[in-house]
C-alpha cells in the first residue's frame, strides 16, 4: 500500500511540475535574422504559405518582382522580433515568374526569401 500511495505522489508531483514548464512562454536569443525556408516553388493555382522569422528584434520586409509585386500580399511587413508572416499568391497562366522578398533586420545583414511561380 505504501507503495503504491508513494508511486501516486511522484505522479502528481511530476504533473505539476510538467503543467508549470508549460506556463513558461518559450523565448529564443537570435541575433541574426534566420527564416525557416528561403525558397519557395508557388502553385499556378494562387494560394498562400506561412514563413515563420526568426529575430530577436525588429525587420520589415520588401518584395520586389520583375513581374510587378501586386500579384502578393504580406499580412506584415514588419514585426518588433520573431512572428509569422502569411504570403498570398494569385493564380498565373503566364510564363514563369518570380518574386523575392528581402527581409531587413535592424542589425545585421538582410535576408533573401525566393519564390518561383511555374505555369
Amino acid at each position: 500500500m505504501i507503495i503504491g500511495s508513494t508511486k501516486k505522489i511522484i505522479i502528481a508531483i511530476l504533473a505539476v511540475i510538467a503543467t508549470a514548464s508549460c506556463n513558461k512562454p518559450f523565448e529564443e536569443n537570435y541575433e541574426t535574422l534566420v527564416l525557416d525556408k528561403y525558397e519557395y516553388a508557388l502553385d499556378a493555382d494562387g494560394g498562400s504559405l506561412q514563413l515563420m522569422v526568426y529575430y530577436s528584434k525588429a525587420w520589415r520586409a520588401e518584395v520586389s518582382s520583375s513581374a510587378g509585386t501586386d500579384w502578393l500580399i504580406l499580412s506584415r511587413t514588419e514585426a518588433p522580433g520573431q512572428a509569422y508572416i502569411r504570403i498570398t499568391y494569385d493564380s498565373y497562366a503566364g510564363t514563369d515568374r518570380d518574386a523575392y522578398i528581402d527581409f531587413i533586420p535592424s542589425e545585421g545583414e538582410p535576408v533573401q526569401l525566393k519564390l518561383t511561380q511555374t505555369k
